[in-house]
Formats: C-alpha cells, structure tokens, sequence
C-alpha cells in the first residue's frame, strides 16, 4: 500500500477510535486567517531563493475529546501556498508569482491544558493531506494554468499550538511539505511546500457537554 492510498484510511480509522462516550463533548470550528508560503527549491546548478506568498485559509474542523487532556481534531481547509520568485537578468527585473491551491485534509492530536478562567491552551501535531485544487503562474501580465507540472497530492506535517477562550479560538500552525510535488518532466528541481498560518476560528459546541 502506497502513503497516497494509505491516508485517506488513516483518518477514517481515527474517526472511529475516538470513544462514542464523549460524543457529548465533541465541538465544531468554523474560521479561517492568512497563510505565508513558500517552497524549498533543490537541483543541482539552480541558484534561485524564493519569495513568500500571502493568501487565505477557510475550514472547518471537528474536535472529539480522546482523554481528559488530549482531543482528536479532523479537520479539512482551503489553503492558498505557492511562491514568489524575483530574478535580475542582465539589470532587468522579472517577477514571477506561482499559485498552488489545496483542499488540505488533517488529523490532529490536540492536548489541552487550562488557563486562567475560561481559557486554555493547546497544542497541535499531526498528518496534512493537500488534494490540488488547481495551480497557476503568472509572470507580468500573463497567466497560465500549470496543474500539469505539478503533483495532484502533497503530503505534510503540521505543528502548531494556540489559546481558546469560551467560543472563540486563535492558532497558529507551521506545514512542512514532505513530499515532492513538482511533475514536469522537463524539470528536476524537487519542490516542496512550507506554509504558516494564523488563522481564527468560532467553536460550536455540539451536544452541550463540558469538560
């Protein structure tokens, strides 16, 4: 079995460990914020420092308590990742920007501890599968699609931490891009994606439980 067919039955499988009892505590997460992307750039001979991109982060995501410390969150986001490339030939500046767009699908496990009054902290670790959503370069004032050269999955891991207080929540994650995603044939460079995000997001208790 390959990682690609290997995900999507990993987190089902931790969808149903979580134990039916605390369904009363589970809660749902509707937020979103801003993301700054880029890509590590590898191949022999290939001098060239990408610049980040900024784009936005929509999700939703679904916390099912584990323990009494440790919840399980599934969740799934729009996330805008690429680059920006600025190259100087011969005293003429060439600009490039690249958009690569995912339906990123994660499984996180998310200790939590408390705080003063209402409000506690957390931590986040897991698997981030990215489905492409589509991918296009601009250079100047011409657009091209390029979801051909690039890989229909990307595979990551995301860590991250944050603080809630009653229903509203604020995180901040880092995604390291393990896999290859670049599929032009004519290329060899290895590309591979890096985002941060801080993103904000209402907690919707569903059930009515509490800790």
């Amino acid at each position: 079995m390959t990682i690609r067919s290997f995900l999507p039955h990993a987190f089902a499988v931790s969808a149903l460990l979580a134990p039916a009892s605390l369904a009363a505590q589970t809660s749902l997460s509707v937020g979103g914020g801003i993301t700054l992307a880029k890509v590590q750039l590898s191949a022999d001979g290939l001098d060239v420092t990408p610049d980040s991109r900024m784009g936005l982060t929509v999700g939703v995501s679904m916390t099912k308590p584990l323990s009494e410390t440790v919840d399980l969150q599934l969740g799934g986001a729009y996330v805008q990742k690429g680059f920006k490339v600025s190259l100087d030939f011969f005293g003429e500046t060439v600009e490039g920007d690249l958009k690569l767009d995912y339906l990123e699908l994660t499984a996180l496990a998310k200790p939590s501890f408390p705080m003063d009054g209402e409000m506690s902290f957390h931590v986040l670790g897991g698997p981030a599968l990215g489905v492409s959503m589509g991918c296009s370069s601009t250079e100047g004032e011409e657009t091209e699609d390029c979801s051909d050269d690039f890989a229909s999955l990307d595979l990551g891991v995301l860590v991250g931490a944050g603080v809630q207080m009653g229903s509203f929540r604020v995180d901040a994650a880092y995604t390291l891009g393990i896999m290859d995603v670049n599929d032009a044939d004519e290329d060899p460079a290895s590309i591979k994606n890096r985002s941060m995000s801080i993103q904000a997001a209402y907690v919707i208790p569903l059930g009515g439980g509490s800790r």
